[in-house]
């Protein structure tokens, strides 16, 4: 990377933990002009975009899949960066709390009535998750951001779980969940949800 880009990288990321969403992405922006394959700037501008397609209310599925396809390279990247643990600990907490709440707000507001729309952004969750143990090597303070999207993801697996998540199962990540947090619960399933 160019003396530029570290420089902007940092600004972007003291920006973004500040609540400075604007001034961030104007950093990200200038990270991917040098950098373009740089996976930290592209999944924050992604996440941009995203909130911007549903500002816009167009485009929403499509941002929504640049931003799940950009999630992988973003975490490894973050994990491979040479700054400190607690810097990069930092940026994945930022990944988790934009990405969690985005299937979240799909499901609830039914974007799409598709099947697949629901059962990809679950999965997506629990890649998340799991992209998080691998690349940080299950490390414990990394486990407690990785738990994060895996509740979210068994909670809204128990809403939909009429739904085939193809190997995934719920209680499989209780499991892993409760590793870090004993008192976490299987949540009930739902009652009858409509598949669309």
């Amino acid at each position: 990377m160019t003396e530029s880009s570290i420089k902007n990288l940092n600004l972007a990321r003291a920006c973004y933990k500040e609540g400075k969403e604007t001034d961030a992405l104007a950093y990200y922006a200038l990270v991917l002009d040098e950098e373009p394959e740089n996976a930290e700037a592209n999944y924050f501008c992604r996440y941009f975009d995203f909130q911007e397609s549903i500002e816009k209310k167009e485009g929403v599925k499509d941002s929504l899949m640049f931003l799940i396809n950009s999630l992988e390279k973003a975490i490894k990247y973050v994990a491979d960066d040479g700054c400190s643990k607690g810097e990069k600990l930092a940026v994945v907490k930022a990944i988790v709390n934009t990405y969690t709440p985005v299937t979240d707000f799909v499901t609830s507001s039914r974007i799409s009535t598709s099947k697949d729309t629901i059962e990809n952004g679950v999965l997506s969750l629990y890649w998340l998750g799991s992209y998080i143990k691998n690349n940080f090597n299950s490390d414990s303070d990394a486990m407690k951001l990785a738990i994060i999207p895996w509740k979210e993801a068994v909670k809204l697996q128990q809403k939909f779980y009429a739904y085939k998540y193809e190997g995934y199962k719920a209680e499989n990540y209780v499991a892993e969940i409760q590793k870090v947090d004993p008192s976490f619960t299987i949540p009930k399933k739902a009652g009858c949800v409509s598949k669309g």
